[in-house]
């Protein structure tokens, strides 16, 4: 999505984003054990509601899996997530 104006603008402590997949593995070729266990997810932010302070748009963050509201709009998936519900950010 990037250089595409988002039409949804979060109120509050709201994130919007895009879900990424989870990674089958890691940097040294680890695989990543998934299924019913997984119990976050990975998402690219979008844009952040005015008392989001911590994060801003571009930001990859891990979050609450099952806490998300997912939606589409214009052909777009999206996310809509309250910051209470992010866990981290990934940086680097």
């Amino acid at each position: 999505m990037p250089n595409k104006k988002i039409p949804i603008k979060p109120l509050y402590n709201m994130v919007l984003a895009t879900q990424e997949k989870t990674p089958a593995t890691t940097k040294s070729g680890l695989y990543l054990v998934s299924g019913p266990q997984k119990k976050a997810g990975y998402a690219v932010v979008l844009a952040v509601g005015p008392a989001v302070i911590s994060l801003k748009a571009g930001a990859k963050i891990i979050y609450k899996e099952y806490t998300d509201n997912q939606f589409s709009h214009d052909g777009c998936d999206y996310i809509l997530i309250s910051d209470d519900d992010v866990l981290a950010e990934i940086v680097g």
